[in-house]
């Protein structure tokens, strides 16, 4: 049985008001950007380097002052702080998990982490953050480290966002930093997806970089991109549920929300010509 990373939702699933599941919903289908390790700590670097850059020689009791009002510095360090204990923390989970499923187990544990993370108070509007410094400082600003009667909910906060950056960063091609064992092609690509068929458009999708040699999103894919590929993928495969099968490969939530959106708009997806001759038949 695996051992969870966190606690189990204090909401049994299914319970969520409207508000919480629109969050959680929101969370999910923008997971790998929200939780890039990779951007998070870029930010954390960068407000440590601009606070010492700007730190003025005063008496201790003044450096303190200027440690406790700076909120960004105190969110790089809270989460500095946090990543030793909970990437030992999931090193000794990953260990625990059968090598064959660690990945999909990744997948699954970040989904319920979402939505533990999602009924924090202080996490209500990270499916709202950008890659700006304005919404990084908005957001630094307004965590209550003052308040006593929230440093519960504040070090949870910071702990779940941890984990949940951590998975992110295995679920997309870097279990080898944490000395984990996952080959993602052959742990991934099974059944109807590594057909001699699938395996003719998946090698079409890496050399048109639209997913990696692990058959992975790239970055640089769209969620349009990928509705759309899925979409034309399944249909050369008959696959009767087009949508799971990619979104439980790619770790993806709502790719029929992309779809009615672009069929909203009447739009396709940036180089779907591209994506068109990738699956044309001779």
């Amino acid at each position: 049985m695996i051992t969870a990373l966190n606690k189990e939702p204090l909401i049994p699933r299914g319970d969520y008001s409207p508000v919480v599941r629109d969050r959680i919903n929101r969370l999910k289908q923008d997971a790998d950007r929200l939780f890039s390790l990779g951007a998070v700590r870029k930010r954390c670097q960068q407000a440590l380097v601009q606070f010492y850059a700007n730190l003025k020689p005063e008496p201790y009791v003044d450096l303190r002052t200027q440690l406790s009002n700076n909120r960004e510095y105190r969110f790089a360090q809270s989460l500095t702080l946090t990543y030793r204990s909970t990437n030992d923390r999931l090193v000794q989970w990953a260990k625990g998990c059968m090598s064959e499923y660690l990945l999909q187990e990744a997948i699954e544990e970040r989904e319920r982490l979402i939505e533990n993370f999602a009924r924090i108070k202080l996490a209500s509007r990270w499916y709202q953050m950008k890659d700006d410094d304005e919404a990084w400082r908005v957001f630094s600003q307004n965590i209550p480290y003052d308040d006593a009667d929230r440093e519960k909910e504040i070090d949870e906060f910071f702990e779940t966002l941890d984990i949940l950056c951590i998975l992110t960063d295995v679920i997309n091609g870097h279990a080898a930093e944490y000395g984990l064992d996952v080959d993602y092609h052959t742990r991934t690509l099974t059944g109807v997806l590594a057909s001699e068929k699938a395996v003719k458009y998946w090698e079409q999708l890496v050399k048109q970089q639209f997913v990696d040699q692990h058959y992975m999103l790239l970055a640089s894919t769209t969620r349009q991109q990928a509705m759309y590929i899925a979409e034309l993928f399944a249909e050369k495969l008959e696959l009767e549920d087009k949508w799971k099968t990619f979104e439980d490969f790619w770790g993806i939530n709502n790719l029929a929300q992309e779809k009615y959106k672009c069929t909203e708009l009447g739009k396709l997806p940036a180089r779907s010509d591209d994506i068109d001759m990738i699956f044309k038949d001779e």
